[in-house]
């Protein structure tokens, strides 16, 4: 029977790769991806707070994710991959390796559209095509800018159908007492709140890095509350009335 067929197959694959999870781990600074911040507890007394964190390699089973700041590293880590495996006499199927590039080029984004009754718009967008978008944005994240995009071509044809102007703002139709159509960049921050909470609450070191990302923040806007907690009140400009 195979290694992935046991009950216990998810422990077993802990101690097998624990060698070269250990190795990698070692690597860590030199290889993976780093954050740094100095969180200021008294300006007073100058009393401050190192945080720091650094990721480069993830695993579930046999399922492993480098995480790295650039190319040279992320090959490094994968010769010790190559190496591990061949010492284990294990053959990588690199055809199912994945590279995920952040920051890289822009591309277009296209929408089709279809007719559709005025009827059915708002229910054809929310149930059907909504839950679709939820599960792609699980493995992705998109820009503003890019819902925004993705979203101009729906929001000129419901003007349309339902004899709006172009002209009108489109909160008209995000407003649920009206049409009610949920927008992409709004379903993505809920899902992502709702990621971050969980991960965060059973992840130490998930919970480490959101403290220096609170500190960075807190540093940026000069306060010692949470951001969070701070209403910051937007205009049609911030969200792209």
């Amino acid at each position: 029977m195979k290694l992935s067929e046991k009950v216990w197959s998810p422990i077993l694959w802990r101690i097998f790769y624990d060698a070269l999870l250990s190795k990698l781990n070692e690597l860590k600074e030199e290889t993976g991806y780093n954050i740094y911040e100095e969180k200021i507890i008294d300006k007073d007394k100058d009393e401050k707070e190192i945080l720091k964190i650094s990721i480069n390699a993830t695993a579930f089973m046999d399922d492993t994710t480098m995480i790295s700041k650039n190319k040279i590293q992320l090959e490094k880590m994968i010769e010790i991959c190559h190496q591990f495996f061949k010492i284990n006499d294990i053959k990588a199927n690199v055809s199912k390796y994945e590279l995920i590039k952040i920051n890289n080029t822009n591309k277009e984004l296209f929408i089709e559209g279809k007719v559709i009754k005025k009827k059915i718009i708002a229910t054809v967008w929310n149930i059907v095509i909504i839950p679709r978008i939820e599960y792609q944005l699980a493995a992705i994240v998109l820009k503003k800018s890019e819902c925004n995009k993705l979203m101009t071509r729906l929001n000129m044809i419901i003007k349309k159908r339902v004899s709006l102007t172009r002209s009108t703002y489109n909160f008209v139709i995000y407003e649920k007492d009206i049409l009610g159509i949920k927008h992409i960049y709004d379903l993505q921050m809920e899902m992502l709140g709702k990621n971050l909470f969980y991960q965060a609450n059973g992840n130490d070191k998930l919970k480490l890095l959101f403290m220096i990302k609170m500190a960075q923040k807190q540093k940026n806007i000069w306060t010692s509350k949470c951001p969070g907690e701070i209403n910051i009140e937007n205009n049609r400009n911030n969200i792209g009335f």
